[in-house]
């Protein structure tokens, strides 16, 4: 089955930043394994990418800009170059070529069943946020592989998760760092006001990174712009960080991009409470950060609410 995810009515003769993903059927494990987060290539693996590197070499109206490859797929990051008015049948021969030559060595070494699954599954990137995502994807693919696929198949999920900071007659589960939870830790509850304007936005998150530097655990629904953007900015600096949620947790829990490199490092508890919900809505989401606030001050913590001015409430 063909999965495409063109971009009606783009011109595609301007050039285009292309996600393409191409899977094996069924998913046979045959191009590499995983190893400590690296993707390390087989034999045929390794025949893989010099294909990969010759289509490039046959089609140079599309550019190779990221790769990965999985066991038992590829994501690519590719640019189809301005100026051809059939971009994107450039981009199907490319992928198209691609996928014969690396059949024709498949069939070379004795095998004799499908390797592709049918088509390719392609997706634009319309702006450099979307660019940067899919290369952070790309580049913690296979940490998330490694933490989806280590013991059980599955990050280890903890529950019940017993703490007395929590709200009392709610059954919680936790992925992660469940000691930061354990009462040796001090929270500081954070809430960032949607309205908050993106130029008091560095301003107030310095503020919150020095309050930070005195050992605290970050605690938030996360929801927000502005706590999205604090979390991403001090993930990158080793901050430790509880993230709750309003839905209930999967059985199978697969981590966000951001989420996998903190989970590799132990810096992250992700919680979530036992809900029939899958939708948070607004009185929910006041309840739960006035939950979340009376949590950090029970730890002997703070609760910091940053407002659309960029004026900050502390309570402790």
């Amino acid at each position: 089955m063909h999965h495409y995810h063109h971009y009606y009515g783009y011109d595609y003769s301007r050039g285009a930043v292309m996600f393409v993903t191409i899977s094996t059927k069924p998913r046979q494990s045959v191009f590499s394994r995983i190893n400590a987060g690296k993707a390390v290539p087989t034999e045929f693996g390794l025949m893989t990418l010099r294909e990969l590197k010759i289509t490039t070499l046959r089609v140079p109206e599309v550019k190779l800009s990221r790769y990965v490859l999985m066991p038992d797929h590829l994501h690519l990051l590719l640019w189809i170059k301005p100026g051809h008015e059939d971009g994107l049948a450039r981009l199907g021969r490319f992928v198209g070529g691609f996928k014969r030559a690396v059949r024709q060595r498949w069939k070379e070494l004795g095998n004799a069943g499908p390797l592709w699954q049918e088509g390719y599954h392609d997706l634009i990137c319309l702006d450099h946020d979307f660019i940067e995502g899919v290369t952070l994807y790309i580049g913690y693919n296979p940490l998330k592989w490694e933490l989806m696929h280590a013991g059980k198949g599955l990050i280890p999920i903890t529950e019940p998760l017993d703490t007395a900071w929590l709200p009392d007659g709610t059954y919680w589960k936790g992925i992660g760092r469940c000691d930061l939870l354990d009462g040796s830790r001090r929270l500081c509850a954070v809430r960032i006001s949607r309205r908050l304007g993106p130029s008091l936005m560095p301003a107030a998150i310095a503020r919150l990174r020095s309050a930070l530097e005195k050992g605290f655990c970050l605690v938030s629904t996360f929801l927000s712009p502005g706590e999205r953007a604090l979390y991403r900015m001090l993930s990158e600096e080793g901050a430790e960080f509880v993230h709750i949620k309003g839905t209930a947790i999967p059985v199978v829990y697969r981590p966000s991009i951001h989420e996998t490199p903190l989970f590799a490092a132990q810096k992250l508890l992700v919680i979530g409470r036992q809900t029939d919900e899958h939708e948070v809505r607004r009185k929910d989401c006041l309840a739960l950060n006035d939950a979340i606030a009376k949590m950090a001050i029970a730890s002997g913590g703070t609760a910091v609410y940053v407002r659309e001015d960029g004026r900050f409430d502390f309570h402790a």
